[in-house]
């Protein structure tokens, strides 16, 4: 659907990651992002928006990363980041740019505009003990923001 990368790839990638850290100190964050009352836009507007929202969301992702970046369809509605050579304050300040250009765009369905905003959660592979606890970390925080009014990024 958004020819992104998937959780297999991702998976690997980020292993690959994790030795390169643990031999070279080369770090890496992870953004793992949300999008906000998505059902209720699938209950409102129907699947195929849900769908047209997810390929343009991917669209705007590839658009404010850079090719290194690896972007993985994590879930229903959620998506992975992989961020090379980036620490928490850089990452956030990437997220914070994917939060606005997705928060500002005007998603047109079948006659109608509908608003959509992310949350998301990051966190930096150097106060984690593995990949699999930095995306449990960014986990965590993302649902921090979404319990504090959605539309936010936490580090």
């Amino acid at each position: 659907l958004t020819n992104l990368k998937n959780r297999r790839y991702f998976t690997q990638r980020s292993k690959e990651a994790w030795d390169a850290f643990q031999r070279y100190g080369q770090a890496f964050s992870l953004m793992l992002i949300d999008v906000d009352h998505f059902k209720n836009i699938n209950d409102k507007y129907g699947h195929h928006a849900g769908d047209l929202i997810l390929v343009k969301i991917a669209d705007i992702l590839r658009a404010n990363l850079r090719s290194s970046d690896v972007i993985a369809r994590w879930g229903g509605e959620e998506f992975l980041i992989f961020l090379p050579e980036l620490n928490l304050h850089e990452s956030y300040w990437v997220a914070e740019k994917i939060r606005k250009a997705i928060s500002s765009f005007n998603f047109y369905c079948e006659g109608v505009d509908i608003s959509v905003t992310i949350t998301a959660g990051i966190a930096d592979i150097r106060d984690c003990t593995s990949v699999e606890h930095c995306i449990h970390s960014a986990d965590k925080k993302l649902y921090r923001g979404k319990a504090e009014g959605r539309n936010a990024i936490i580090k």
